[in-house]
């Protein structure tokens, strides 16, 4: 799946709900960069700090081979003004 965003904001988040299950995940992107990402589930929680351009973001998928991303998700992206979670 691609997404491509266009908005006045260089602050997005995304946010993805399985439609089958309670995973969750939360990509935040800033000026053009995926900065950090979580994702929850019944089985717990995953948080990842990163700096990938998201013209890159393809190559760079080794980044989540331990997400155990899977199914269909109800996906929704907005301008924000976010403050990354603390560790």
């Amino acid at each position: 799946m691609r997404l491509y965003l266009s908005s006045g904001s260089t602050h997005i988040e995304i946010e993805g709900k399985a439609l089958d299950k309670k995973d969750t995940f939360r990509a935040y992107i800033k000026e053009g960069k995926l900065v950090h990402f979580t994702f929850s589930s019944e089985e717990g929680a995953i948080a990842l700090d990163m700096s990938i351009d998201l013209k890159e973001l393809e190559k760079e998928r080794e980044v989540f081979e331990d997400i155990p991303l899977s199914g269909e998700f109800e996906i929704t992206a907005f301008p924000s003004d976010f403050k990354l979670p603390k560790a």
